[in-house]
């Protein structure tokens, strides 16, 4: 009979992050990546649900853009629920991992997002930063809005139009 690989449980984390301290960097990389590979392919029926914890292992596999992008996924689904602070870290964490030079019209709808997501959380001071960020952002790429600006042509009235006070 074939034998279940050994599954390890550590009952003290302090073992367990020694464990993985004795690892070296690009083992730990190859883990992350092994491991978001695999939620990847266990989460296809609600991948919303993961991409959080996915974002974590691109991130700690050295693959940035994919990070991003889940980031993008799990601030969207923040949004969603209205849990803002956890959609406001998601878009912001995901803008420190974009390289706007490598893709400036990606970089500019996570501003945008955010910018959104401020609105939507009264902090017009911080809305208004962010959308800055986003209109800049789409001047250094081809200076064209984006391709499918639906939605954005209302955020930029109501970014020209915003109140920088509830009062």
């Amino acid at each position: 009979a074939v034998q279940p690989e050994p599954a390890y449980i550590f009952q003290n984390l302090l073992i367990q992050d020694v464990a993985y301290q004795t690892l070296t960097s690009s083992q730990r990389a190859a883990i992350h990546h092994m491991l978001a590979e695999w939620f990847e392919a266990a989460t296809t029926k609600h991948p919303e649900a993961a991409q959080a914890l996915l974002a974590y292992h691109w991130e700690h596999a050295g693959e940035l853009g994919k990070a991003a992008r889940c980031l993008l996924a799990a601030g969207d689904a923040a949004r969603a629920l209205y849990a803002l602070p956890e959609a406001i870290a998601d878009y912001r964490r995901a803008l420190d991992l974009l390289d706007p030079q490598a893709d400036p019209e990606l970089a500019a709808r996570a501003s945008m997002t955010l910018g959104l997501t401020y609105h939507l959380a009264f902090d017009f001071r911080l809305a208004r930063q962010a959308f800055d960020q986003g209109f800049e952002l789409w001047r250094q790429g081809d200076g064209q809005p984006p391709r499918d600006s639906s939605g954005y042509a209302q955020l930029a009235v109501d970014w020209l139009y915003m109140p920088l006070t509830l009062d």
